[in-house]
């Protein structure tokens, strides 16, 4: 090996040194990439050794006196030379080298005997070296870094190798490792740096003053349409509008001027789809390197979504807050289809198993609603569930009762319910598509929003139409009520008229021979006023005044049987009659003279309605509780509990909307020959009785009429009283006061009673009765109208019982008596009345020393 010291003295050795200064110097500079192979090449040629090298080891600073424990330490090879060229790099453990030394002492040169020095190292041994030379690399941290060694395989001498030009050497070595470890750690930290950025996914990008692309991530790159290569180092003119680049270039000349952040909200732009996008951006400046260069660093994020759901949201909002009932659901419905792409929408009302459609829009149209049952449909699963349900493809195989489905090529379902006031699911909210399709979260909330204004609309129209029942019942309550008092006044006023006639009637033909002609004259007026009493009656009957016995438990189905043939004979030949009766029905409280004419009257009804042509007429009886808002007939109270249901249908003609409002007005009739009063009992009886009467007809198809009387247990007793017959006989002396404000009822009844034989005063009203009472200590009985002026009856005989607590009364009206049995008098004479029925009842009254005689 030639070395420095066979060459010349120690001032050439210097000189020597020199030049490898200069040469190492010379060989890195040409190459700055291959600074490391330069240096061991340069420098084994130099001092002409065999091998010479450069590692890298991590070790931190090394104190002097620090015995560092290198056990696993690896160092690692940046170049290797020997032996005339470069060999592989390698990794290797420095405990037991002579590396372990040089990291551990600092330099040193082994002149000769390396390998058993450290015969632990194979690679010595391999190496075919005896000598070893090396300078610690040392960072200006004070760490060490790495090495730089030569080695030869003869001694070195004294001058061959010069310690601190090695350590200089390594100094330099060691200013390019740190060198290349920033640039490592600055490319790691720039790749780290663009792996977050590109994990977001809003536009990321940054402009030096120039405005060209100096940082952008894949999100800010596929954002103008481009990839990110293509995008760095040019600007915003190469991919957008003019208008867009001068108001970037505003802004970005704003934050760089004011080195504030900039926040703009949606930005409005074509993408290179040529789709309109919405982006909210924010900027600040940002400083690129040392030097003072700036640039603008801004993040976008697109908000096209946002806008676009805001956009629908307002649109739909616009086009429903504003309509109301059906104009609402249609308009729902057909800007649903429309923003969110469907094919078919559909608002729908839940009523008992079906879906009672309300609106639906098919193809962008709003075509006619159908209604369907909803079990084995998606529906179904929504109404279950009180949830949104949602089948992304298949719907047309996975529920073939969905209407339409396999044949429209059904796919995609979205179902949301309708919440109504009580919280059950009152109706849905669904969407339908020919191809698979998933709904977004915020469509699938935007049609949760529509659905709750949707089940506000539904709630608030079935309260309006409940308001609206009950506002049509009140009225239709207040119009029968006003008829009914009207029908009253008539049929009192002309009892009164009808008293007059058979009074005197009765008293001509108690002097009138059984063979005198004129008998026959007055038994025929007779007869035609009490059939004018009968038409009173039934007058009475419909304003819920009419006469009445006492209540008694009634079993309709007894009534129904009794009266077979009479109903049968009553109707036409070609209406079958049909009875469905139940067994054990309970008992009601009412009078079966009324509950005979009622179902007299609802079965002629209906057989009439068959108009000539044969049909069928049905009469059930059954025991079932009342329809919920079912109201007691002339009232507003609910009917409540178990009742008996008296159904009566028919397959006739049905009635109309206008007769139906006029069904129970009393001389109402479609028949040119009836008088209008059949319904009004009707609805007289009912109205007496607390029940409730419930119609329900279709024009063409037929009517059911039900009536639902409050059923009773009860074994109530009904006394009854049979009048006994009293033939004429010998005047007495009884007294009798008769008070009526009706002249000509009042002066009948006394030619009655005074014909009898009894003593007669009359009084025109309540206070004249009162003074005739007074001055009279002799009258034995008080017949007492009830409707008169200044004091009613009432109080006229809340009067006489303060002036004498035991006299007789006997109350007397064409009205209903029902007032009168809850107070305490000797009977009640239901106006018109014969003179016989006068006489019946005053008789049985007097003592029996002013009793007639028989």
């Amino acid at each position: 090996m030639a070395t420095a010291s066979s060459t010349g003295s120690a001032g050439d050795r210097a000189q020597d040194w020199h030049q490898v200064i200069t040469a190492v110097i010379e060989a890195t500079a040409v190459a700055p990439d291959l600074f490391f192979e330069r240096l061991s090449q340069a420098l084994a040629e130099a001092v002409g050794a065999s091998t010479c090298f450069v590692t890298e080891c991590d070790l931190g600073p090394v104190k002097a006196g620090d015995k560092p424990n290198l056990s696993g330490v690896e160092a690692r090879t940046l170049s290797f030379w020997h032996r005339g060229r470069h060999i592989d790099n390698m990794v290797y453990p420095v405990a037991k080298t002579p590396c372990e030394h040089v990291f551990r002492d600092g330099s040193l040169c082994y002149g000769q005997g390396i390998q058993q020095l450290f015969p632990e190292d194979a690679d010595l041994v391999d190496l075919g070296v005896e000598s070893y030379a090396a300078a610690p690399m040392i960072d200006t941290r004070g760490n060490v870094i790495g090495h730089l060694a030569i080695l030869d395989e003869r001694p070195f001498q004294d001058g061959d190798i010069n310690l601190a030009i090695l350590r200089l050497l390594a100094t330099v070595a060691a200013a390019e490792l740190s060198k290349r470890r920033a640039a490592r750690l600055a490319a790691e930290r720039e790749r780290l740096l663009r792996q977050i950025i590109d994990l977001l996914p809003h536009p990321v990008f940054a402009k030096d003053e120039e405005g060209r692309f100096w940082l952008a991530n894949h999100a800010a790159a596929k954002g103008l349409g481009t990839t990110r290569d293509r995008l760095l180092g040019n600007r915003d003119e190469d991919f957008l509008s003019a208008e867009l680049v001068e108001r970037f270039r505003a802004e970005d000349a704003e934050v760089l001027r004011s080195g504030d952040r900039l926040n703009v909200d949606e930005i409005e732009y074509l993408d290179n789809h040529g789709e309109r996008q919405w982006v909210s951006t924010s900027k600040v400046p940002i400083d690129i390197d040392s030097t003072g260069r700036r640039a603008v660093l801004g993040v976008a994020i697109n908000v096209t979504d946002q806008v676009r759901a805001e956009r629908r949201l307002r649109s739909l909002v616009e086009a429903t807050a504003a309509t109301f009932g059906h104009d609402f659901f249609s308009s729902l419905v057909a800007r649903l289809s429309e923003m969110l792409g469907v094919r078919w929408a559909l608002v729908g009302e839940v009523d008992d198993d079906r879906i009672r459609c309300l609106a639906l829009s098919a193809n962008g149209e709003l075509a006619e609603p159908l209604h369907f049952d909803f079990q084995g449909t998606p529906c179904a699963e929504v109404i279950a569930t009180g949830a949104q349900f949602e089948v992304r493809q298949a719907v047309g195989q996975r529920y073939r009762h969905l209407p339409g489905a396999s044949e429209l090529g059904t796919e995609s379902y979205l179902g949301t319910p309708l919440i109504s006031a009580d919280g059950e699911v009152g109706g849905i909210l669904a969407i339908l598509h020919d191809r698979p399709k998933v709904i977004s979260a915020q469509d699938r909330s935007l049609v949760e929003l529509f659905a709750a204004r949707a089940s506000a609309e539904l709630r608030r129209q079935r309260a309006e139409n409940r308001q609206r029942e009950l506002q049509s019942q009140v009225l239709f309550v207040q119009k029968l009520e006003s008829l009914g008092v009207l029908a009253g006044g008539i049929a009192h006023d002309f009892n009164n008229l009808l008293a007059t006639i058979l009074g005197n009637v009765g008293l001509a033909l108690m002097q009138v021979k059984e063979s005198d002609e004129l008998r026959l004259y007055l038994q025929e007026i007779e007869l035609a006023a009490e059939r004018s009493a009968e038409l009173t009656r039934q007058m009475l009957a419909y304003s819920g005044k009419g006469l009445e016995s006492k209540s008694q438990p009634v079993d309709i189905a007894v009534i129904v049987d009794e009266m077979v043939e009479l109903l049968r004979s009553s109707v036409s030949k070609k209406a079958r009659l049909r009875f469905e009766l139940a067994e054990s029905l309970p008992a009601i409280d009412a009078d079966p003279v009324q509950i005979r004419q009622l179902v007299l009257n609802l079965i002629t009804n209906a057989a009439e309605a068959l108009q000539g042509q044969s049909g069928d007429v049905t009469l059930r009886a059954l025991v079932t509780d009342p329809p919920d808002g079912l109201l007691e007939t002339g009232t507003q109270n609910p009917l409540r509990g178990r009742c008996v249901c008296l159904e009566v249908e028919d397959t006739g003609c049905g009635i109309d909307d206008e007769t139906r409002q006029r069904l129970f007005d009393p001389f109402y009739s479609t028949k040119r020959s009836g008088r209008g009063l059949g319904m009004a009992t009707v609805h007289g009886v009912v109205r007496k009785h607390r029940a409730a009467i419930e119609i329900d007809s279709v024009v063409g198809q037929g009517t059911r009429m039900a009536v639902w009387f409050p059923s009773t247990e009860s074994e109530a007793e009904t006394a009854s009283r049979e009048p006994t017959q009293h033939e004429q006989g010998e005047c007495r002396t009884g007294t009798i006061l008769v008070v009526d404000d009706e002249a000509s009822v009042r002066r009948t009844a006394a030619k009655i009673l005074q014909h009898r034989g009894y003593r007669v005063v009359e009084a025109a009203d309540g206070l004249e009765a009162l003074h005739v009472f007074k001055r009279r200590r002799d009258i034995d009985i008080v017949l007492l109208d009830l409707t008169m002026p200044e004091l009613d009856g009432f109080e006229t005989l809340a009067e006489l019982r303060k002036l004498e607590s035991d006299i007789k009364v006997i109350l007397c009206s064409g009205y209903s008596s029902r007032d009168a049995t809850s107070i305490d008098v000797d009977g009640f004479l239901a106006k018109p009345y014969r003179p016989a029925e006068l006489l019946n009842m005053i008789d049985p009254l007097l003592p029996e020393h002013l009793r007639p005689v028989v």
